[in-house]
């Protein structure tokens, strides 16, 4: 195990062994993400099954998971549900932060292997199933609320418009390099956002859950190019369109 790991091991151990009721789980670091706040960690049990224990810093709303975990239970495949502990939690405490447990799943995400027809198809049936789903009064309250506000523009507009420092590596100067050729667009986007939102505010628009981060990364499809899952991120949006 990396030194840079931020759950011991032998805490890692006792959870799969206590909580799952995993004992002998062989345990290796799983993909690096984008979120430093967070971490994967590979498990194999002791009777060959695979899974993914995944640890997520400080506080957040656990909502993340107990939607995909209400919408699997419904029969919805493509949300990927965490397993829940023996005492039936869905997450264990543990360094600063929370694990939970997910089912390994096969496949590659959208970056890796492109979509094709069939498989934005696919994904456009999970979503839909996600906006039009009821959810219980409990579950609707713990979802976060889309209050269009105008903070991510205004902060994206002045990195921008700061002078542009030497990168400190090749990928830094290749995003730098995208906002400057991008700057038209990015301007317009966040001017039209800016001129929508109070609007949108004013609307007494109904509710529905949504995914707050669809984007190719977060898309798994196998060998087939068949949908394997969707990782939600909820947020309650308003339905803006009237079907």
């Amino acid at each position: 195990m990396p030194d840079d790991s931020h759950v011991p091991v032998d805490r890692l151990v006792t959870v799969l062994q206590a909580d799952y009721g995993l004992p002998g789980a062989q345990i290796g670091c799983g993909p690096r993400g984008a979120d430093r706040d967070s971490r994967l960690y590979r498990v194999r049990d002791a009777g060959g099954g695979r899974w993914l224990l995944k640890w997520r810093r400080g506080q957040f709303n656990h909502v993340a998971l107990h939607l995909p975990h209400w919408l699997h239970a419904r029969g919805e495949p493509a949300f990927i549900a965490p397993q829940p502990t023996r005492s039936g939690a869905l997450r264990v405490a543990a360094a600063a932060g929370h694990l939970a447990l997910f089912p390994h799943v096969d496949g590659h995400n959208g970056f890796e292997r492109p979509l094709d027809a069939d498989a934005w198809r696919q994904l456009g049936r999970a979503l839909r199933a996600l906006h039009e789903t009821p959810l219980p009064d409990d579950l609707l309250r713990l979802l976060p609320r889309e209050r269009f506000a105008a903070q991510t523009c205004a902060g994206l507009q002045r990195l921008l418009a700061q002078p542009c420092a030497a990168p400190a590596n090749a990928p830094a100067a290749q995003l730098s390099q995208l906002l400057q050729d991008k700057r038209a667009e990015l301007d317009w986007l966040c001017e039209t956002a800016a001129g929508l939102a109070p609007a949108l505010r004013a609307r007494d628009l109904p509710l529905v859950p949504c995914h707050g981060d669809v984007h190719a990364g977060n898309v798994l499809v196998d060998a087939q190019n068949r949908l394997s899952s969707l990782t939600s991120i909820p947020c309650n949006w308003p339905r803006v369109s009237a079907t």
